[in-house]
Order: structure tokens, then sequence, then C-alpha cells
């Protein structure tokens, strides 16, 4: 039998309510770029830069999924 092959896992980075942000990450943002100094542009699903939300004191950082 020839190796079955499986499709790639899509996979979702944790603790996070789906609100569409992951959708609107795929999509290349360069004004989230300028605003938070990143030095590369969030374009696909392979580098994904995530923005994450902590707490209620408006405190966010930029997770890189490679």
């Amino acid at each position: 039998m020839p190796p079955r092959t499986k499709p790639p896992i899509e996979r979702k980075p944790k603790g996070q309510s789906g609100k569409g942000k992951e959708a609107a990450l795929l999509e290349p943002q360069p004004d989230l770029v300028a605003q938070f100094g990143a030095p590369f542009t969030i374009y696909s699903r392979k580098k994904v830069l995530h923005l994450k939300k902590l707490d209620d004191d408006q405190v966010f950082y930029l997770t890189k999924y490679t």
C-alpha cells in the first residue's frame, strides 16, 4: 500500500475566541506593522503575526507563528 498523505493540519492559536482576527491577519497589514514597529509584513498562513490582547489594560504583543 502507498503511504497515506494527510492534509496539513490547520493550527489555531490557543486561548482565542474566534472573532475573525485570524482571517484578518491573513491579509497584508502595513498599518498594523507600522503601528507596532514590526520589521515584517503580515502576509501568509506560514508566518502569521498574531495580535494578542492581555487583560483589560490594553497591552498588545505580536507573536510569530512559523
